[in-house]
């Protein structure tokens, strides 16, 4: 890999494009060759922004432009193209979360860069929260014992609520193009991070509706419970939600928990049962964000890390496949079934 990337971004309307960015061309490793969106306004917000040298309507005539990489930001449904075109072309990918829409889809890429070799990196926002990254690790170091359950709860009043923009709140809300409503939105981030710590669970079982937002197609809460042998994992979801609170990432273990609440990392045991500050190192400058792992397994040719690896989204899309499915059955759905 070349000193500077050439990076094509494919893709506009998932708003967290607009945060990775300038998280790019903050590295000055990257040099902004093409912008493909079919929407014209966000084409010209990103060249005026960010330089991009050619606006194209659709991926057909990037290839031309010889990008090093390409950043996917577009609806859940299309990344699966997006990787199989870069798959033909060797090209290497990060796809914002989650992997795709439906597991079908998510194979399909895992498929794709097996057969090329290309690396996939699925980028999820939790894995730059460095109290979260501390957390896990102390997990997995041991220092809970014997871990029991894991739980996250994503939250917020609703993507349109909050302010997201037009072009991505409506595929969020469209069960096509996004995989689902809240479900997929957000239980996507404790299914990957209950995959990462204990693997893949044996059973999933689920609830979803559309509780408050009449106005919506799809559901706007949705709890996923995963089935491990000792332990369980609970992702939730909520766009209904008035407040910042609940929410966060819990971790119990038989000896103490860890708590990501109120901007710190709290640890709980017999000696601190209201919670003590855990100290939280800084996240290594190599991956303080997406962008700068992305470049830096690019340069020294690794796989993307952890959580953001294709393994972690395969596993935590049979989560969702299987969570959704058990939403209609009512039964547990074990997802290496699927």
């Amino acid at each position: 890999m070349t000193a500077q990337v050439r990076l094509a971004v494919v893709g506009l309307v998932h708003d967290h494009v607009w945060n990775m960015l300038p998280q790019f061309r903050d590295t000055g490793q990257v040099r902004f060759v093409a912008a493909v969106d079919q929407n014209a306004a966000l084409a010209q917000r990103a060249e005026k922004e960010y330089g991009f040298e050619a606006l194209l309507p659709d991926i057909d005539g990037l290839w031309s432009y010889k990008p090093d990489a390409v950043l996917c930001c577009t609806a859940n449904s299309d990344t699966a193209a997006v990787a199989e075109a870069c798959a033909a072309r060797g090209v290497p990918l990060m796809i914002e979360k989650p992997l795709a829409a439906n597991l079908a889809q998510a194979r399909r890429i895992a498929g794709a860069a097996e057969r090329s070799g290309i690396p996939v990196m699925c980028n999820w926002p939790t894995a730059w929260d460095a109290r979260v990254r501390h957390a896990i690790e102390l997990a997995r170091a041991g220092e809970l014992g014997d871990v029991y359950t894991l739980r996250y709860r994503a939250a917020h009043a609703g993507p349109r609520e909050i302010g997201c923009s037009e072009y991505f709140y409506s595929w969020l809300y469209d069960a096509e193009r996004n995989g689902a409503g809240a479900l997929m939105d957000y239980c996507c981030y404790g299914a990957a991070l209950a995959c990462w710590l204990l693997g893949e669970p044996t059973a999933v079982t689920g609830v979803r509706g559309r509780l408050v937002k009449t106005d919506i197609p799809v559901e706007d809460n949705a709890i996923l419970l995963m089935q491990y042998p000792h332990g369980f994992g609970v992702a939730e979801a909520s766009w209904t939600q008035a407040g910042a609170r609940p929410g966060g990432l819990q971790v119990l273990g038989a000896r103490a928990g860890l708590l990501v609440e109120r901007g710190q990392l709290w640890r709980v045991d017999a000696d601190h049962p209201d919670g003590a500050a855990v100290e939280v190192p800084a996240l290594p400058g190599d991956s303080r964000n997406g962008p700068t792992a992305f470049l830096a397994g690019l340069r020294q040719d690794r796989p993307a890390w952890g959580l953001c690896s294709l393994e972690v989204a395969l596993a935590a899309q049979r989560v969702l496949e299987a969570g959704l499915l058990a939403t209609r059955s009512g039964s547990a759905v074990p997802p290496g079934s699927l």
